[in-house]
């Protein structure tokens, strides 16, 4: 009798399941993706960024699930936000005279507790994969005075995305500035001190990676302005967030990350040309966050974006490792533009093919393949850029479904560099991570 691979997986969590279960199981899981990058590889669909009713959402953990089910989403990374808590006090007694402003969070609702409502929303739907993460504000501080009347908060919605961690005192002593918890990791930094430029967030970057978690750039193209009685607030687009820190995991490319980060030669390709340099001792790696709360309606929001993983088997730790090494692309716009494959090889040498978040050697030059089609456009033109370290070097135009090799006979002078692609159709687009390419004739 064959076996389907995530079974095992599904039997640590039901208990005693009948036959008619595993069959059941065995079929849904058989029909989450047709198309899978490799053989062990299976296309899953995950909703990332999304806040819930512990913190500033719209919606309980419960209906963001539900929700995600019913638009065909099968992983949901809620992030809600980690503490909600600003304070100004009066200098020389900023500890005696001082106001603190605090909203709803997961420090408030309390780190236990949340975890336990993911845990609880996962055993309640054993077809899905349920991850806990925050949103984080490292830093904040004041600028102005109130005794002038010009007060402002500056960079509180500066935010980054901590995922993956699952230790509870992990969460409990985050060093932000807005956690009053005391903890053995250093805290540098306070509010009254002016623009600590980008140090506070990769102390984040820093702590996050020392406990095995991944963290992301959220919205950083995004502007928030605005005023709450009488002080003001704000927070301008930190696109060169990404080139001053380092050992973050990625950037949410969609939504607030992609005209001047994203987009062919902008500054992700930045970060990956200092990667292939020696710069940088890992990859940026995109994502899309939906970046939800209480604006719009989520539906909708989950017909537009969604990321597609490609996991090895039905955990939350072969999704986790699936973003850590960039075996993921982001889907925008309701045309559902799915890839089938994208991969490297060499023109001469029977080698295995790389994949997004792969790197290969090669000694002649790299041969292309890329297939893929549309969900819900038919007779559709489609645009495929072909960016080789950062610069388009081929656009094809084909209809649904499309299949491509492609040839690359330029000479490469560079020892590394990385193709990645970006696809368009009239109602979305398509953007993958990277494929690193080893030049060893430039080597030899």
């Amino acid at each position: 009798m064959i076996r389907h691979p995530f079974l095992p997986c599904f039997q640590a969590v039901l208990p005693k399941p009948s036959l008619f279960l595993r069959l059941f199981l065995t079929f849904y899981l058989m029909t989450i993706s047709k198309t899978a990058f490799a053989e062990e590889l299976l296309q899953v669909s995950a909703a990332i960024h999304i806040s819930s009713t512990v913190s500033d959402g719209k919606h309980s953990i419960a209906e963001i699930v539900r929700i995600a089910r019913e638009n065909k989403m099968r992983v949901v990374v809620i992030t809600d936000r980690d503490f909600m808590r600003w304070e100004y006090g009066l200098w020389p007694l900023r500890g005696v005279i001082k106001k603190a402003v605090t909203s709803n969070s997961v420090g408030e609702y309390g780190v236990r507790r949340y975890l336990k409502d993911i845990e609880k929303a996962q055993k309640d739907n054993p077809d899905m994969l349920i991850i806990a993460a925050v949103e984080s504000a490292p830093f904040y501080y004041w600028q102005g005075s109130p005794l002038k009347k010009n007060l402002k908060l500056k960079n509180w919605h500066k935010h980054m995305l901590v995922v993956g961690l699952e230790n509870e005192l992990d969460y409990q002593n985050l060093p932000t500035v807005s956690n009053l918890r005391k903890s053995s990791w250093p805290a540098r930094y306070d509010q009254y001190h002016g623009d600590q430029a980008d140090r506070p967030y990769q102390n984040l970057i820093d702590y996050v990676n020392s406990r095995g978690g991944l963290i992301f750039w959220a919205h950083p193209e995004a502007e928030n302005v605005g005023t709450r009685g009488a002080i003001g607030i704000e927070t301008k687009p930190y696109p060169d967030a990404l080139l001053k820190t380092y050992g973050y995991t990625g950037f949410s490319v969609f939504y607030e990350g992609y005209t001047t980060i994203g987009s062919p030669g902008g500054i992700w390709d930045t970060t990956l040309k200092e990667y292939c340099q020696g710069k940088r001792k890992q990859p940026v790696w995109a994502i899309g966050g939906l970046c939800f709360d209480q604006v719009g309606e989520l539906t909708e929001i989950m017909k537009d974006l969604r990321v597609i993983v490609l996991i090895s088997d039905w955990s939350k730790k072969a999704v986790l490792k699936a973003l850590k090494e960039g075996r993921d692309y982001v889907v925008l716009g309701k045309g559902g533009l799915r890839l089938e494959s994208f991969e490297v090889t060499d023109s001469l040498k029977q080698n295995k093919p790389a994949m997004m978040g792969e790197e290969i050697a090669l000694s002649a030059n790299p041969r292309i393949k890329i297939k893929g089609y549309c969900l819900e456009e038919a007779d559709v033109k489609i645009k495929i850029k072909l960016i080789r370290g950062g610069e388009i070097i081929k656009v094809f135009e084909a209809a649904s479904p499309f299949e491509i090799e492609y040839q690359d006979e330029a000479v490469i002078a560079a020892n590394k560099t990385y193709y990645r692609l970006e696809i368009t159709s009239p109602g979305g687009m398509l953007v993958t991570n990277p494929i690193f390419l080893i030049n060893e004739k430039v080597i030899q």
